[in-house]
């Protein structure tokens, strides 16, 4: 029989290497699917900014019928526990109105058809604010007095059919903008390494600034 204090080391080690395996290898045994379905919806009375901020999730932004602010976040995340889903908060503060997606302490492993959709009321013609860090903006046609669009890697495409300003900026993205209003507006938009193309209606005296490092650069008049 052998002595208790060796069944002690023994029983030590073996505690020792199940945690050292599931801090290595956890993940991978125990993760788990898990389905996002979140909706948002916020009265518009007041707003005249709204800010959109995520991490990752492609933005789409719809324009709509319907008098109230409306989001929907949906996909699949693998995660070792449900805490992981990242939600879909609005708050309003003054006139500004943002919406966000939020993002916990635990270690999303995977995210997979993830869809951010934004329905903003036809009847809203004040300032957009996009922001975004490796996800696309894509805009449908749209009618606002400011709009900026800033991603890090993702692309931007952008059919405006009445803007006063326009910021769209990304460091390594593609930049496909189409202006169709025939009216003077600040324009800027820059990337570091994707390309532009700018489709324009009527630029007159107005400042438009085009900035690329090693992109190609597509001006044409529509």
């Amino acid at each position: 029989m052998k002595p208790l204090y060796i069944k002690i080391a023994i029983t030590i080690i073996i505690i020792i290497l199940i945690i050292f395996a599931y801090i290595k290898y956890g993940n991978l045994l125990f993760d788990q699917t898990h389905r996002v379905d979140q909706e948002v919806e916020h009265s518009m009375h007041g707003v005249t900014t709204i800010s959109i901020k995520d991490i990752s999730t492609d933005i789409v932004i719809h324009t709509s019928d319907q008098d109230d602010f409306y989001a929907v976040y949906k996909g699949e995340i693998k995660a070792t526990t449900p805490k992981a889903i990242p939600l879909l908060r609005a708050k309003q503060k003054d006139n500004l109105l943002s919406i966000e997606i939020s993002y916990g302490d635990y270690e999303i492993l995977s995210m997979e058809n993830m869809t951010f959709d934004i329905y903003l009321p036809s009847a809203y013609i004040d300032d957009l604010e996009v922001l975004t860090k490796q996800g696309n903006i894509n805009l449908s046609p749209i009618t606002l007095n400011s709009l900026s669009c800033v991603t890090l890697e993702g692309d931007i495409k952008i059919k405006a059919s009445t803007l006063n300003s326009l910021l769209a900026s990304s460091i390594s993205g593609d930049l496909n903008i189409t202006l169709t209003q025939d009216r003077t507006m600040p324009v800027t938009i820059d990337t570091d390494s994707g390309d532009i193309i700018s489709e324009y209606k009527s630029i007159k005296e107005t400042p438009y600034k085009l900035i690329t490092t090693s992109g190609d650069i597509i001006l044409q008049h529509n």
